[in-house]
């Protein structure tokens, strides 16, 4: 275990001392705050105009729920009516307003899925996609708490072409706070029914000018703590973010910290059994997740982040970023633990415990210019650019096999069974280093690209294309077993050229129709050779789509509609046991995969305080043999709705909330699941898989603002207490989503 990590169970954490100490102070200054003016334009701060720049928005803040340009997708903040595929614009307001910390609990009401339980692994058009992007560097990491993002952005389809390592299903983009040129501060603080609390602080505004150049600040701090309802269940996080902004004269220095910790249960995703018909297994007490007692998962994650903006010209403007990020994962207590094996005739499950700690290290390098030029009446856009991005992994993933943990087989989910077991800590691995033949292994990812996407309006107001071309490349470079000195690497290297093309039809000012033709690239995940001792070439990924896209009454009627096919080429498969004519062993190919379907997302805002959001998805996701895709699903639709009392009414100051979310036609692989073949059905017995129940959960809230700085809101979570799986790892593996949940939440703002 890292020295420098200290264990918040062990000593007071100097962040979790920070926030108490800022919100401390802060709530005097904002209680003095309400007898001053706090915005001397007399504007609300939210209903400021925020300046934007060629490549990203400042805030989305005070937008309503959905942002009708883009916040930074394909390095430009022009107007969705002009990007050839669905992207949506998630905006802080929605954040704040669902309360949900993680990414997959925001972004399942416009179309994306999950697998695993509150985290950050997305599924779009029914497949997963990579790490989100933070500030449009790869984040590889699976938890991340949003305390210190401003704008999600769903990009669906492919975007690789200049997004590094972006899967062919699409990207989630997630843009952090930055400095507003007004003075805001606001301290939340909230607190469920089973004690859990959280603590969030949010201060920013100018701080001065050092001669020409004119400074910004932002702070942003969270710190949640106390107990959860699921046993063995104790979670906490923490975090921090100073950010500090300098403009002078045509260029903008933006520079920030980030640091965060994040404890979990070592079976986050819970270890509940699925019945052979695909329904979770009914426990004798719904506060067991599965959850083994004393085996808690640590992150902490830094990261270090630099942009600088330069206006060059009225027409020519230039960025460049640069990152660092350092991310651990470890064992607190105890091991990682999970389930083996479920043997359905015996009603038993098998557990396993090893210790399963990884360091990450990375830093991108990111250069963007844009240039608008008019030829005649027709306007142009030319942006180019590239990036670099380098990885490093260590992992350490020790079996507590090889030092006399056995196995243990307990009746199925049985929470008084569960509980006896008991599992080495980290520092029994670390005391029989010696029984490990494998200490580690050591992998390298190397990714570039450079890019040119050409934009005109061929027709003013009627026709637009687009257009672009990408050199890329990703470079893997692996040690298997760090123990063999000296190290024997492998090295996949994988070049691709990549494009992007789509036009973009005007009916009216309001709408558009748009076709769009893109490819994407990813080292192939069978590796190795073939059967003529030829690398294994990488997985490329073709997608045609034709869809359409609306903006009507200056966006509050937003609309947007695609059908689409994708096709990645050249799957392979390790054939197990056989062997090439040069003695090797080898993968075959066999076949592609393809995924089609339609989608869309629906905002309104028609009728002053009543806001509505919904998306719907139905497609598949399948191999040349018709089988669906294991950890994929085939629908899914989302409604929120909220309505605010106006200022004319009685009731002004409420507000009342309530969405309603349904995945459907998720698959799940009935490996390890044995015995079970006289209860599976003639599907399941020929596809391996079984498809899980839909689940249909509800949450509400109600609201009240007293006045400009204070708020209160009560909110619920699965409001009709449904029983239902919200994450899995295939059949032996799954956790219930959180029964009825109230929350009360507290606002302070100036």
């Amino acid at each position: 275990m890292p020295a420098n990590f200290m264990s918040m169970k062990k000593c007071p954490s100097g962040i979790h001392t920070l926030v108490l100490s800022v919100a401390f102070s802060a709530t005097s200054v904002l209680t003095l705050a309400q007898s001053s003016n706090p915005n001397p334009s007399g504007q609300p701060a939210s209903d400021q105009v925020v300046e934007l720049n060629p490549f990203e928005v400042s805030t989305t803040q005070g937008h309503g729920y959905v942002y009708d340009q883009s916040a930074s997708a394909f390095k430009t903040t022009e107007s969705l009516l002009k990007v050839p595929q669905i992207d949506t614009v998630i905006t802080r307001d929605l954040i704040d307003d669902l309360g949900f910390s993680n990414s997959t609990d925001i972004v399942k009401f416009f179309g994306a899925g999950n697998t695993s339980a509150r985290d950050d692994n997305v599924l779009l058009r029914g497949a997963r996609v990579n790490y989100p992007f933070v500030d449009e560097v790869l984040n590889n990491s699976t938890y991340d708490d949003n305390f210190f993002i401003d704008t999600y952005e769903l990009i669906k389809g492919p975007c690789q072409l200049v997004y590094l390592d972006a899967y062919l299903s699409g990207a989630l983009l997630k843009t952090s706070k930055k400095p507003l040129p007004y003075q805001q501060d606001m301290i939340a603080v909230s607190s469920d029914q089973f004690g859990t609390w959280r603590v969030l602080v949010d201060s920013t505004g100018p701080v001065g000018s050092v001669g020409d150049c004119k400074v910004g600040y932002r702070l942003v701090a969270v710190d949640e703590q106390g107990n959860t309802y699921f046993d063995n269940g104790t979670q906490a996080r923490e975090g921090i973010f100073p950010e500090l902004n300098f403009t002078w004269k045509n260029t903008t220095i933006r520079t920030y910290y980030l640091f965060e910790k994040i404890f979990l249960p070592s079976t986050q995703d819970g270890s509940i059994p699925f019945s052979p018909s695909g329904d979770l297994f009914v426990t004798d007490s719904r506060r067991d997740n599965g959850d083994i007692p004393g085996s808690t998962m640590k992150y902490a994650n830094e990261r270090y982040f630099m942009s600088m903006d330069q206006h060059i010209s009225d027409s020519a403007q230039n960025r460049l970023k640069v990152a660092a990020n350092r991310l651990y994962r470890y064992e607190e207590d105890g091991s990682e633990t999970f389930v083996t094996n479920v043997n359905w005739a015996a009603k038993t499950e098998t557990w396993d415990a090893r210790l399963d700690s990884f360091h990450n290290a990375h830093w991108a390098v990111l250069d963007d210019f844009q240039y608008n030029w008019d030829l005649g009446p027709l306007h142009n856009t030319d942006i180019a650019g590239g990036g670099m991005d380098d990885y490093t992994f260590i992992q350490k993933e020790w079996s507590a096999d090889n030092f006399g943990f056995q196995k243990v087989i307990v009746p199925i989910y049985n929470s008084a069974a569960i509980n006896t077991i008991v599992t080495p800590g980290w520092q029994t691995y670390d005391s029989n280093i010696n029984a490990f033949p494998n200490q580690g292994s050591h992998t390298e990812i190397n990714v570039f690209n450079l890019y040119f996407q050409h934009s005109v309006n061929i027709i003013p107001r009627w026709l637009d294309f687009t257009g672009g071309l990408a050199y890329s490349g990703i470079d893997t470079i692996g040690v298997a077993n760090i123990s063999s000195v000296p190290w024997t690497p492998t090295q996949v290297p994988v070049q691709e050229w990549l494009h992007r093309v789509g036009l973009i039809l005007h009916p009216t000012k309001d709408s558009s129709i748009f076709v769009m033709d893109a490819t994407a690239f990813v080292p192939n995940a069978a590796g190795g050779v073939d059967i003529n001792n030829n690398a294994v070439p990488p997985q490329v990924g073709k997608d045609y789509e034709i869809g359409f896209k609306t903006a009507f009454f200056g966006g509050r009627l937003s609309a947007d509609f695609a059908w689409f096919q994708m096709w990645t080429t050249n799957n392979y498969q390790t054939q197990v046991g056989a062997v090439n004519p040069s003695g090797a062993s080898y993968s075959a190919p066999v076949g592609n995969s393809i995924q089609s379907g339609v989608e869309g997302d629906l905002s309104a805002n028609l009728v002053a305080g009543w806001q509505v959001i919904g998306s719907f998805y139905a497609g598949h996701d399948t191999l040349s043999s018709g089988i669906p895709v294991a950890q994929t699903f085939d629908n899914s639709w989302g409604l929120f709705t909220r309505y605010d009392w106006q200022k004319t009414s009685p009731l002004h100051g409420f507000g009342l909330a309530a969405g309603v979310f349904r995945q459907g036609g998720r698959f799940a692989s009935v490996a390890n699941y044995t015995n079970a073949t006289p209860y599976f059905s003639a599907w399941t017995a020929w596809s391996g898989l079984v498809k899980l129940p839909a689940s249909l959960p509800i949450q509400a809230f109600a609201n009240y603002t007293f006045n400009r700085h204070w708020a209160v809101k009560l909110s619920c979570l699965n409001v009709l207490n449904k029983y239902y799986a919200e994450g899995f790892s295939g059949l032996i593996q799954g956790s219930q989503g959180l029964p009825r949940t109230f929350a009360l939440e507290i606002d302070c703002r100036r």
